[in-house]
């Protein structure tokens, strides 16, 4: 009796001197290899590194994994264990050495992560978050977040389905978790009404235009009469000039709207303030690009820290709601 497997020695993951088992597999090896060997058929071990280079090669030249499987007639996951080994089995190497050229396939089972990725995204800004998602579907956290950081390139079809049902499920139920939703105000992540085509990769999404240049009269009129509400930047210009008109000083309307007198002055003149202006800049990028890009990126594109584009995503989502005294 050899103490054999259908997978090898029932006792060793390798040959182990001494062991029965490991001694039949071992003499069952050679009578095939002296076999093969008569027989002219013989496919000796092939250095993985010969291997892995031919398969890179493939890899550069644009193939994917799926594609040179089917090149090859070998399962994908050979493909994938090849780099894990020392050796590899010569019927394997002879044929992927024997592929000069394969396409590339999309993986069987497998979609593009966009519609899943757009989903998950759209679902925090609604205020669900990433755990209460993870528990409605029995996945991960990790797994989500990978999603929703565009971190894969396609997910599997279980998955894709799950995300989308959920989603059909929640795409108009406010969630629970401000958090959640702040955050994704933060990165610029955009709610699911912003999809008309939420799987075509091309569309863009319908983003708001929520341009700070209106006058709210009845806002301005409530400052000048000493009321502490936001002002958008119009509408600081209209006070301060308003303001004037009536006879204010540059001093007591620098005191209504809590800025400096140089700002006021700046105001007067219809201008906004430095930091203002550098505001206002980057709010208007925010809202032309921002869906594009995260915060990190587009802080770089306009030469700013990454925390004054945070700042200014959350501002943005904030002026399309209603006005609120502090």
């Amino acid at each position: 009796m050899c103490g054999m497997t259908a997978n090898g020695c029932g006792t060793h993951p390798r040959w182990t001197a001494g062991c029965p088992g490991c001694q039949c597999l071992s003499r069952a090896y050679d009578r095939k290899r002296r076999r093969a060997q008569r027989e002219g058929t013989w496919k000796p071990l092939v250095p993985q590194e010969q291997v892995v280079q031919h398969l890179d090669g493939l890899l550069a030249a644009g193939a994917n994994v799926a594609g040179i499987a089917e090149a090859s007639g070998l399962p994908v996951r050979t493909l994938f264990g090849i780099r894990n080994r020392k050796w590899v089995q010569g019927e394997t190497a002879a044929a992927l050495l024997a592929v000069r050229k394969a396409p590339a396939l999309p993986p069987t089972g497998f979609r593009p992560a966009a519609g899943a990725c757009r989903r998950v995204r759209a679902l925090l800004a609604l205020g669900w978050p990433l755990t209460e998602q993870g528990r409605r579907i029995g996945m991960f956290v990790q797994q989500l977040s990978q999603i929703a950081n565009g971190k894969v390139a396609t997910v599997s079809v279980g998955t894709y389905e799950a995300v989308a049902g959920l989603f059909e499920q929640l795409s108009s139920v406010p969630g629970p978790s401000v958090r959640a939703k702040n955050q994704a105000s933060r990165v610029g992540w955009l709610p699911p009404l912003a999809w008309d085509d939420i799987d075509n990769p091309d569309e863009e999404p319908a983003v708001a235009e929520c341009a700070d240049d209106t006058v709210d009269e009845v806002a301005v009129e409530r400052v000048l009469a000493g009321e502490r509400i936001h002002l958008n930047d119009a509408e600081l210009v209209a006070a301060v000039q308003i303001g004037q008109a009536r006879g204010l000083s540059l001093s007591s309307l620098a005191d209504l709207l809590g800025v400096s007198d140089e700002a006021a002055r700046v105001l007067s003149a219809g201008q906004l303030p430095p930091l203002r202006a550098k505001h206002a800049r980057v709010d208007a990028e925010v809202r032309r690009v921002g869906h594009l890009h995260d915060t990190a990126t587009l802080a770089r594109m306009l030469g700013v820290h990454h925390t004054t584009v945070a700042r200014s995503r959350v501002r943005v989502a904030g002026q399309a709601a209603n006005r609120v005294e502090p």
